[in-house]
């Protein structure tokens, strides 16, 4: 196999014959899963799929250098998004296309020989257990017995927020977070001008079921104002060592 096959960390950038060459017990194949979606008036509609992808990216990159073989595929662009549909330019699938969707491309994986698969949610509306579970339970039950992790931000994002601002930002959706980090990487597209501050994310004044103009009319929460750059950069190195801890826990699971 070719150098640069060997340090590529995106699964799009190899040939099928490089792919067929991969160790199918050892090499981690990462499905990560983004949106197309309103960010408020400040950010671009594809946040959450540039995040996830950069910040699996970048783990990819840091486990190769401690031996550990990941390869990242192509984010998925679409996924449930209902809550933000009150906004143009969101593109939502009902959960029962984005359950088949992300199975089928597990099967698709595993029918390949790779034996240990991640979803990473990059957004917080992507409910993807139940179809790692059926997934896993279809393979198992035609004799293909893959690992499916499905693993999403959880708290994780929030505690990671906590320690890097001076605050407890109330964001939850195209805030500080989010803002602060497309600072760093991609300063050019963030709309300045329209920065202002959401209403902070009430849980109690809005149902479980929430849609984001229930939110803020402009439906996002948190004050992006208070973004920076060197916040981003502190924000993108404590969530890749989030991501790089499962990636070292997922290489240390038994095939």
């Amino acid at each position: 196999m070719p150098s640069s096959a060997l340090d590529a960390i995106w699964f799009d950038k190899l040939t099928s014959s490089e792919i067929g060459a991969l160790d199918r017990e050892r090499t981690i194949l990462v499905l990560p899963t983004g949106c197309t979606e309103q960010q408020g008036p400040h950010l671009p509609i594809d946040a959450d799929t540039f995040l996830v992808a950069l910040f699996l990216g970048e783990a990819a990159r840091r486990a190769r250098a401690e031996g550990i073989v990941a390869y990242v595929l192509p984010a998925l662009p679409y996924g449930p998004a209902e809550e933000h549909m009150a906004f143009a330019g969101t593109v939502s699938l009902s959960f029962e296309t984005h359950h088949r969707l992300v199975k089928e491309v597990l099967h698709s994986l595993a029918r390949h020989g790779f034996r240990k698969l991640l979803v990473a949610m990059g957004c917080g509306g992507h409910h993807c257990l139940p179809a790692a579970m059926e997934a896993r339970a279809e393979l198992r039950s035609s004799g293909i017995d893959a690992k499916v992790w499905a693993i999403g931000p959880g708290t994780a994002y929030y505690e990671i927020a906590k320690q890097v601002f001076d605050w407890e930002p109330a964001d939850i959706h195209a805030g500080e977070f989010p803002t602060s980090i497309f600072l760093q990487k991609r300063a050019d597209e963030v709309r300045r001008e329209r920065l202002a501050p959401g209403r902070p994310f009430d849980a109690a004044a809005v149902p479980d079921a929430w849609f984001a103009d229930e939110v803020d009319p402009q439906g996002f929460a948190g004050d992006p104002r208070r973004s920076s750059a060197e916040f981003g950069a502190r924000l993108l190195e404590a969530v890749v060592a989030f991501w790089l801890g499962e990636l070292r826990r997922i290489h240390e699971t038994p095939s």
